[in-house]
């Protein structure tokens, strides 16, 4: 299976059964202070199943950092930066680095490709149902009609309106779960968090690997 295609983060804006203006008013309430925090930092862990009953076959972690417009993504052995001016990809396995100038159509079609750019993060769902509450989050249940995937179940700790963990079940079987090991808000950066010069520098004129990256080579887009 495409792992890639989990990597996707969801929290649900419709309601079904009961307790729908409760989730209804907590998800507005998540929805906003991540829309209003000037800084974020998601670490999640993904681990996949064959099915909810057997033994994990893959895992990962994945650091996302934002600031206003600009993001620092970590998965496997890649990283992506966008700041105001460049888009960086970086593949250490295959010590490249990408390069090229901030455009809204490639941007895109990277998060369509990786898909779980982070604001994508509300999107809806037909129905839910209540499930009460499970290691101190309250736990909602998503039955999909349509598409690969039959349930999601979501636990949101309600009173600091924070998503804890996901788990997808799909219909041909598939078990994934998703949680989120660090959600911080309004997060002090490091200056250069979102600085290209990470990653490249200039030297008369022209662009290269800064020192750290130095065995690197550079990928013009």
């Amino acid at each position: 299976m495409n792992t890639g295609k989990y990597i996707a983060v969801v929290v649900l804006l419709y309601s079904g059964f009961g307790y729908s203006q409760d989730f209804k008013t907590l998800v507005r309430q998540m929805r906003n202070d991540y829309e209003q925090c000037k800084t974020l930092q998601l670490v999640m862990e993904l681990t996949v199943y064959d099915s909810a009953e057997s033994a994990p076959y893959y895992k990962q972690t994945i650091d996302i950092k934002r600031s206003g417009n600009n993001y620092w993504y970590q998965f496997e052995e890649n990283e992506l930066l966008l700041n105001d001016k460049y888009l960086v990809m970086v593949d250490n396995n295959a010590r490249q680095i990408s390069l090229s100038n901030r455009n809204p159509k490639t941007e895109a079609e990277l998060y369509k490709s990786l898909q779980f750019n982070l604001d994508s993060i509300f999107s809806r769902y037909e129905t839910f149902q209540y499930l009460g509450k499970e290691d101190g989050a309250e736990h909602y249940l998503v039955i999909e009609k349509n598409g690969p995937i039959e349930e999601v179940h979501f636990f949101i700790q309600a009173e600091i309106h924070e998503l804890k963990k996901m788990a997808y079940r799909y219909r041909q079987g598939h078990f994934v779960i998703i949680s989120f090991n660090r959600f911080d808000k309004n997060v002090p950066f490091k200056a250069d968090t979102f600085s290209e010069s990470r990653y490249v520098t200039k030297v008369n004129e022209k662009i290269v690997p800064s020192s750290f990256y130095k065995q690197y080579r550079i990928q013009y887009q």
